[in-house]
């Protein structure tokens, strides 16, 4: 019988990628240089239907409040640089990964501060295409 299980640092490259992506998504959604029908395709259909993001101000946020952040912000960020460092695979349990990374902006200016860092808590599936379960963010604070 053949084995299908991937490996740790297979199934850590292919999430470290698709983190990637869906960064590379965010800098050309949030410069304007998509259109705005390509937010469903390339970036929500990636989210569970329970999907929900905590910000580093610790709301709550669901699926469907992201979408319409989303697209209130289509355009309103034309500098955003990000760069995703550190990405570690902290779980894999069966169907599930809990991954960090290390998320560094620059010329930001719907953050805080232009220039930021945050530790995020990603759960995801481990089966392609990804699905994105859940997303928590932490500043990381540059002064200490």
């Amino acid at each position: 019988m053949k084995d299908d299980r991937v490996s740790s640092t297979e199934l850590r490259e292919a999430i470290r990628q698709n983190i990637v992506d869906v960064h590379l998504f965010f800098m050309d959604w949030f410069a304007g240089r998509l259109a705005p029908e390509d937010l469903e395709p390339a970036f929500l259909s990636q989210l569970d239907d329970r999907f929900f993001y905590i910000p580093p101000s610790g709301a709550l946020v669901p699926k469907a409040a992201m979408a319409d952040m989303f697209r209130a912000m289509h355009g309103a960020d034309p500098a955003l640089e990000i760069d995703i460092e550190d990405v570690a695979l902290q779980h894999a349990m069966g169907t599930h990964a809990l991954v960090t990374y290390r998320e560094v902006q620059r010329g930001s200016v719907l953050s805080d501060k232009a220039e930021n860092e945050r530790l995020t808590t990603l759960l995801i599936t481990t089966a392609q295409p990804f699905c994105w379960l859940s997303v928590h963010e932490t500043w990381i604070d540059q002064a200490g």
